[in-house]
C-alpha cells in the first residue's frame, strides 16, 4: 500500500475498532443482565457466570462486526470528504481504486474473520453454553439446598428451613407435582443426601408425613413414616439428556449429519439453512463496504450532498440485511431460498462494485431519496440554519449591549 491507502486503511480501522468494541460491550452487558439469574436466583459462582457471558461474544462479532464495519467505513469516507483530503486526492490523479483498495482490505479482513468465527467458533461456544446451563439446572442438590427459600426445579418444589452444622437439613417441604394425577407433599422434621452403590442420589427423611392426593380435596391421604428415602437420580437426569439445536452444532455435523438421529429427520432442512447462513453471513462485510463506496466514496462539494448519501446507505444497509434475515428464516422452510441466501450478498456486492468503480456513476448519481423525504429533511435542514444564525445574532447583540456601558465609563 501507498502512504495515502495507509493512511485510509488505519483511520477505517481505528474507527472500525472503537465501534466494535463499543457496540460489543453494550450488547454484552445486555447479555450479562439476563444471566444474573446464575448469580442470584441459582447460587452459582461469578467465574461461571463470567465463562457463560464471555462465550456470546463469538455470537455477538458475527452480528455486530459487519455494523461496525459499515460504521467506520463510512465515518472515514465523510471525514475525508469534510476535510477535502477526497477532493485533493481525486485532483491530484489519485484513481478509484486508491479510494477502494484499503477500505476493501479491511472489509476482506473482517469477511474472513466473521466466517472463522461463524463457522468453526460460534457453534462450539453455543454448544458450550447450553451444557453449562444444562449442568446447572441438573444439579438439583446445590439448587434446593438454600436455606429459608422455596426453589422451584421442574414440577417440583424445595424448602429447608435451616441446615445443621453437620450438613443435616432442618425442616424439609417438598412438593412433587410430576403427576397430576398423584400429587405428594413430604413434610420431615431431618434428612440427609447420600449417594447409593450405584452413584444414585438419594434424600433421606426422617420423622415425617406424606401428603397424598389423587383427585379434589377428599381424595388426600396422610402417612406419618420414620424412614423415607426420596430418589433424586431421574431429576437431575431429566436435565442431562441434550439435543442440541442447528444452531449449536459443528458445521461438520451439518455437513454430514447422524442419518440415525430422530431429530435430524424431523428438523433436516433447518440444518441445511443453519450451514448457508453460516457461510454467507461472511459475504456481508464486503457488501456493506461496496454500498459505502458506491454512494458515499466520491468526492462531494456540500454538506446536504454527504447527509443524504448517509442515509441513503443506512437505508440500503438495513434493507439488504433484513432480506438476508428473511431469506434465512424462508430457507428453513422451502430449500429454494437458498438462491436468496447467497444472491441478496453477492448480488449487492456485484451492482454495488459497478457503481464504485465508477463503471455505473449515473446508477450512483441517481440514488436519491424519495422527494417527500428531501423536503423534510431539506426543511430540517434550513430550520436548523435558521436557528443556528438566530442564536449567532443573539450571542452578538448580548456582547454589543454589556460592552457599551462599560466603554462608556471610560470614556468618562
Amino acid at each position: 500500500m501507498g502512504v495515502l491507502e495507509r493512511y485510509i486503511f488505519r483511520q477505517a480501522f481505528q474507527t472500525f475498532l472503537l465501534a466494535l468494541v463499543t457496540l460489543i460491550t453494550l450488547a454484552w452487558l445486555t447479555n450479562a443482565l439476563r444471566r444474573m439469574r446464575l448469580l442470584v436466583s441459582d447460587g452459582q459462582s461469578v467465574a461461571l457466570f463470567f465463562e457463560i457471558t464471555t462465550m456470546a461474544i463469538p455470537t455477538l462479532y458475527v452480528i455486530i462486526a459487519p455494523v461496525a464495519l459499515s460504521i467506520g467505513v463510512a465515518y472515514t469516507l465523510n471525514r475525508l470528504n469534510a476535510d477535502s483530503e477526497l477532493v485533493v486526492a481525486t485532483a491530484s490523479g489519485a484513481g478509484r481504486w486508491i479510494i477502494i483498495k484499503p477500505l476493501l482490505t479491511l472489509a476482506v479482513l473482517v469477511s474472513i474473520s466473521v466466517g472463522i468465527l461463524a463457522v468453526l467458533v460460534m457453534p462450539d461456544a453455543l454448544r458450550h453454553v447450553r451444557t453449562i446451563l444444562s449442568e446447572v439446572r441438573a444439579d438439583v442438590i446445590s439448587t434446593f439446598l438454600r436455606e429459608g427459600r422455596f426453589n422451584k426445579v421442574g414440577e417440583m418444589t424445595f424448602h429447608i428451613r435451616e441446615t445443621g452444622p453437620d450438613g443435616t437439613l432442618l425442616g424439609l417441604l417438598i412438593h412433587d407435582a410430576r403427576n397430576r394425577d398423584e400429587i405428594m407433599t413430604y413434610l420431615a422434621e431431618r434428612g440427609r443426601v447420600v449417594e447409593d452403590n450405584s452413584g444414585g442420589v438419594l434424600l433421606v427423611m426422617q420423622d415425617g408425613y406424606l401428603q397424598r392426593r389423587t383427585g379434589g380435596p377428599e381424595t388426600v391421604t396422610l402417612v406419618a413414616f420414620d424412614r423415607y428415602a426420596f430418589d433424586m437420580t431421574a431429576l437431575g437426569n431429566r436435565f442431562r439428556n441434550i439435543t442440541y439445536a442447528p444452531r449449536e452444532r459443528p458445521t461438520r455435523d451439518l455437513i454430514d449429519p447422524n442419518k440415525d438421529e430422530s431429530y435430524y429427520w424431523r428438523n433436516q432442512q433447518q440444518f441445511r439453512a443453519e450451514l448457508h447462513e453460516r457461510f454467507s453471513s461472511a459475504l456481508y462485510p464486503i457488501a456493506f463496504t461496496m454500498i459505502i463506496l458506491s454512494i458515499a466514496g466520491f468526492a462531494r462539494t456540500t454538506r446536504d450532498q454527504r447527509g443524504r448519501a448517509i442515509v441513503v446507505t443506512i437505508v440500503l444497509i438495513v434493507g439488504i440485511r433484513i432480506s438476508g434475515f428473511a431469506m434465512f428464516n424462508l430457507h428453513r422452510t422451502d430449500p429454494a431460498a437458498i438462491v436468496g441466501v447467497y444472491g441478496i450478498p453477492l448480488l449487492t456486492i456485484a451492482v454495488a462494485s459497478l457503481a464504485a468503480f465508477g463503471w455505473a456513476r449515473g446508477l450512483s448519481g441517481r440514488l436519491r431519496l424519495p422527494a417527500p423525504v428531501r423536503v423534510v429533511l431539506d426543511a430540517g435542514a434550513d430550520r436548523a440554519r435558521a436557528l443556528a444564525v438566530t442564536t449567532v445574532r443573539g450571542r452578538s447583540d448580548r456582547a454589543a449591549s454589556s460592552a457599551t456601558p462599560s466603554a462608556l465609563g471610560r470614556s468618562q
